[in-house]
């Protein structure tokens, strides 16, 4: 085999590997969840009862609320997630089971 058929082997393996592995909006939505969940920990006393009370009623509304304000995109070997925050905005790109915030607005 030339470098040339082994290149284009390779090119198709990767684009392969990329459709199999592109991010479902359930992984996005897990993915942004754990994200605002971490976020909102740090603010948090972990010793008390009303934070402990108040991060189990938000993980259900951000659940919620992700589901109804994410837009996607897909494009076979990716995609793109866009989740409105009123005046503020998220933009991930998910590639390869990941993903990448690529435009974050307050």
């Amino acid at each position: 085999m030339n470098k040339l058929n082994i290149f284009i082997l390779c090119i198709i393996a990767v684009m392969l590997i990329a459709i199999f592995t592109n991010p479902s909006r359930q992984d996005y939505i897990n993915w942004a969840q754990d994200v605002a969940e971490q976020e909102m920990a740090q603010e948090m006393d972990p010793n008390s009862i009303l934070d402990s009370i108040t991060g189990l009623v938000s993980r259900s509304i951000i659940n919620n609320y992700l589901h109804t304000s994410t837009k996607l995109s897909n494009y076979l070997f990716f995609s793109i997630y866009r989740t409105d925050f009123g005046d503020a905005y998220i933009v991930a790109l998910g590639i390869f089971g990941h993903f990448i915030v690529l435009n974050m607005a307050n």
